[in-house]
């Protein structure tokens, strides 16, 4: 998947976090959110990621490969309590949290898979296999930020339903 798509899977899964969580500072917890969303492809060299956080992105290339560390749960959990320690507020950790498993899980639609149990295993798992810049993830796109859209406004979705029921 592209930052964009990334970055739109984020807000989605932030939008619909909203419904379980009260977030008293959605300003911190969307910034980590957005954030959270890219930073797994801080391992990916053309990624716009990287090229905001370089000098560290590059350091950490050289000992991870893409989709392989930085796309774990095991770095989802690590980095949000890392910054927590940081002293970094705490809806922007949870935020952080969110975006990150986001990246996680549209990853999981790519051919490549991702190793969510690394170091546990190597094993990649996968969903589907949607070519990056694909028509497949323009596609994937449009369809999350609807799904999410009615996921959020049940009472949309119900009034929709029910004007395709009666015709």
């Amino acid at each position: 998947m592209t930052g964009k798509t990334h970055t739109i899977g984020g807000i989605v899964l932030g939008v619909l976090g909203l419904k379980i969580l009260t977030v008293s500072n959605p300003v911190y917890y969307f910034t980590g959110v957005c954030l959270g969303a890219l930073l797994p492809d801080i391992d990916h060299q053309h990624a716009p990621i990287s090229k905001i956080t370089y000098p560290l992105s590059a350091i950490v290339q050289r000992y991870a490969k893409h989709r392989t560390w930085t796309h774990t749960l095991l770095f989802a959990v690590s980095v949000p309590i890392l910054f927590n320690f940081a002293g970094l507020n705490e809806w922007f950790n949870i935020g952080l949290f969110v975006g990150i498993l986001s990246h996680l899980v549209l990853d999981l639609f790519n051919p490549t898979g991702v190793p969510l149990f690394m170091p546990i295993t190597k094993k990649k798992f996968r969903i589907a296999k949607i070519k990056t810049g694909g028509n497949g993830e323009i596609a994937f796109s449009v369809a999350s930020v609807l799904v999410g859209f009615l996921l959020y406004f049940p009472q949309i979705t119900i009034m929709l339903w029910e004007t395709m029921i009666k015709g």
